[in-house]
């Protein structure tokens, strides 16, 4: 198979294809051979998305709606409005999203969010204290799933504070939904501590909310007793822990029994890797460093003693309650400490792990499963930085290593999510920054650009058998042959 490398420098040189006039308005700019097309707008402070085995895009707004688009239309309807109860403020609010893996029968959805400590609105300030929610709702059988029953919620995490998951500043509160191979679901939340300055605890607010034992700040990450700073997986039925949970206790209910692996800041978003139940997690960083974990249970990943490949400035010297770095690999606290795949620093491209790239937020998206891009990008995975506002498209080794990064797309206009189209194979990104859902689809196959792959491209393919350095290789491999044949006969129509 050929590289991601080989490809772009074979796609360069081919021509664009656009698919209407919202393909030239859309801000996102790709690759030849890629066309970009808006399929929804005015959605106010995306968080993220998933997409129905339909096709269909569920949104998430910050604010607590979760919006539906249909073939490009947002639904007037939203599935839910839970803005009275949502804590929205700074990077708080409704941030995790899943579908059930029945959802065509069940229509069960499940939602991440912080949890308002004042109900209704107008908003509290987002600094104070407050816990993380998990809950599932069933979408109606008359509205198909898209809109939900109210008297279907189940709340398994975040009931109070004693079960809800620690947030004691404005940031680094809920993260990701992400269902298992065998069914169980993995969250994602941050370590709810101050971003502004070094935070080992003190906060008298935290305290009188949580208990002093988890007003630690950042050092919550270390504290297997507490579900903030961690990937924890769960039942989806109850939202207990499960057995063979690496730190199972005996006890379901216990937080340590809920815990998959620690040491994290702000796991905002990850994914699992098909096939496996192993999660590589987007880790947002501090002052320096962005970080991509693979994370197949058991792991610390360090923070706040560890940053990427090396400690972070003061946290390691710092003396929290409990909890503190002297704990690492300690029997209470076992490890072992993992290094991350890829870092990226913040301004210095030669600091980066591989170099070449800077950033200030880890995104990632999904592994493409699909057929519709080349082969080249199959089985690869989409990753973003939020702030710099580019995509970038990483293979993994076999055995979970990094391969390679290739530039994929830049001006995202602040990704959060991405995601995959099983229906058609198109790359959805949704952009913060514009309220802006964007579908990008892979055209080079149409060679003569007609909009249909037909007997017309066959033609201009087999024309061209055996040479190089021309669009119809397909594959990128440097020759027209059986390769693109196949790809293009898979594409027809």
């Amino acid at each position: 198979m050929p590289s991601l490398r080989s490809l772009a420098s074979v796609l360069v040189a081919m021509p664009v294809t656009l698919m209407g006039t919202t393909a030239v308005e859309a801000a996102i700019n790709v690759p030849a051979g890629f066309t970009v097309n808006t399929v929804g707008v005015g959605l106010t402070k995306p968080t993220g998305m998933t997409v129905a085995p339909d096709g269909r895009i569920f949104v998430l707004l910050q604010s607590g709606l979760v919006k539906v688009v249909v073939n490009g239309v947002v639904l007037p309807q939203p599935f839910i409005d839970l803005q009275d109860e949502v804590g929205f403020g700074v990077d708080r609010g409704l941030l995790g999203i899943a579908l059930a893996p029945d959802f065509e029968t069940s229509r069960d959805i499940y939602l991440l969010y912080i949890v308002d400590p004042e109900f209704g609105r107008p908003e509290e300030p987002a600094v104070n204290p407050a816990f993380g929610r998990l809950v599932r709702y069933t979408g109606t059988e008359a509205s198909g799933g898209n809109v939900a029953d109210p008297d279907s919620r189940v709340v398994l995490l975040g009931k109070g504070p004693e079960d809800g998951i620690p947030c004691c500043y404005s940031s680094h509160s809920m993260g990701d939904l992400e269902f298992g191979q065998d069914g169980a679901l993995f969250i994602s939340p941050g370590d709810g501590a101050n971003f502004n300055v070094p935070d080992a605890g003190g906060d008298p607010l935290c305290a009188a909310l949580f208990g002093d034992e988890q007003d630690i700040g950042a050092f919550r990450a270390q504290r297997l007793d507490c579900l903030a700073g961690k990937i924890l997986r769960v039942d989806p039925a109850t939202g207990q822990g499960l057995p063979d949970n690496p730190f199972f206790t005996g006890d379901p209910d216990a937080a340590r029994s809920k815990v998959w692996a620690s040491g994290f800041r702000n796991p905002f978003r990850m994914t699992r890797r098909p096939g496996t139940n192993d999660l590589v997690v987007a880790d947002v960083g501090w002052t320096q460093r962005e970080e991509l974990d693979v994370c197949s249970g058991g792991e610390n990943f360090g923070w706040p003693c560890v940053e990427g490949f090396q400690a972070p400035p003061i946290y390691p010297g710092l003396v929290p309650a409990s909890d503190g770095c002297d704990t690492l690999e300690t029997p209470n606290n076992p490890g072992p400490v993992t290094d991350p795949i890829v870092q990226w620093h913040h301004s210095n491209a030669s600091q980066s792990v591989p170099p070449g790239i800077t950033g200030q937020c880890a995104i990632i998206g999904t592994f493409y499963e699909s057929t519709s891009f080349p082969a080249p990008y199959q089985g690869a995975v989409f990753i973003a930085d939020h702030i710099q506002s580019w995509i970038r498209v990483l293979t993994l080794t076999p055995e979970g290593g990094l391969d390679e990064i290739v530039n994929f797309a830049t001006l995202a206009e602040r990704p959060v999510d991405i995601a995959v189209d099983p229906t058609t194979g198109d790359v959805l990104v949704l952009s913060w920054l514009s309220g802006k859902l964007s579908r990008i689809r892979y055209t080079a196959f149409d060679l003569d650009g007609n909009g249909t792959v037909d007997g017309a491209d066959l033609g201009i393919l087999l024309g061209v058998w055996g040479q190089s350095d021309v669009p119809a290789d397909l594959d990128g491999n440097g020759t027209v042959d059986g390769g693109d044949l196949g790809i293009l006969l898979a594409n027809w129509g």
